[in-house]
């Protein structure tokens, strides 16, 4: 996979890991489980590729999938390596369908290990690149909406451990996080819902932190997708907790 010249060669090599790996048959698992797969994984996603390569840009979709098949066998250590190289990965590609599968394994590095990192570890490019892949590709929401989720449980979560500090607004109150947040809620399609309700979910728990509010609310864009979220949700659930999100926000204003 790391060393053959031929893109479909790898390409074919790391479904076959991936299919071995994701196996229901435990002693057909085990043959991956073995080895010391981490450090394998870390470098082929780690990998520098052509832009233009389908090939490599699906072996490294499949080395991220084997990731979460393999979950159980990482040691913490591997977690944050993994971590670190999905960063990277998010930050050097544009191809929407890496994003999203380096995205879910991402969000399953954060919870595994929710309190190893710095706001700094995520650099602008990262932000950015989640911003535009969720504006230009529906297939992004879903996996970048669960990472966000993740990262706001983990800041809640510290934030109870650290109770009466002041804090500073939340990294993911940056605008082009929140950017991103509201190109979901706006999304109508159907298919869709999953998403739109994680993104809620995140709302919900910035909220829950004063220094969170002003941020939020001086992004208009935000503001207007959960008012057409009230508009547009059959279930009263949701509706009112977009309503309790906008109540929260408008005395910021």
């Amino acid at each position: 996979v790391e060393d053959d010249s031929d893109s479909v060669v790898r390409r074919r090599a790391m479904r076959t890991i991936r299919c071995l790996a994701s196996s229901s048959d435990r002693g057909t698992r085990a043959i991956v489980e073995k080895e010391d797969f981490a450090s394998f994984l870390v470098n082929v996603i780690g990998q520098n590729i052509t832009q233009d390569d389908e090939n490599d840009h699906d072996m490294q979709i499949q080395a991220c999938q084997t990731a979460l098949a393999l979950s159980d066998s990482f040691n913490p250590n591997d977690w944050s390596r993994l971590e670190a190289t999905l960063v990277q990965r998010i930050e050097t590609t544009t191809f929407s369908k890496l994003i999203s599968a380096a995205s879910q394994c991402l969000r399953y590095c954060v919870k595994r290990s929710p309190w190893s990192r710095i706001s700094s570890q995520f650099s602008e490019i990262f932000w950015k690149r989640l911003e535009t892949a969720v504006s230009l590709s529906l297939e992004t929401h879903e996996s970048v909406s669960g990472l966000f989720l993740e990262m706001a449980r983990s800041e809640r979560a510290a934030e109870n451990i650290e109770q009466g500090l002041v804090r500073n607004p939340s990294i993911l109150t940056k605008t082009v996080v929140v950017n991103a947040l509201t190109s979901i809620l706006s999304e109508h399609d159907q298919n869709q819902t999953n998403s739109r309700d994680m993104a809620l979910q995140v709302v919900l728990l910035l909220v829950e932190n004063e220094s969170n509010k002003r941020p939020l609310a001086e992004n208009e864009g935000l503001l207007s997708s959960l008012v057409n979220l009230c508009l547009m949700q059959p279930g009263l659930k949701n509706k009112d907790l977009a309503k309790k999100v906008i109540l929260d926000l408008v005395p910021e204003i």
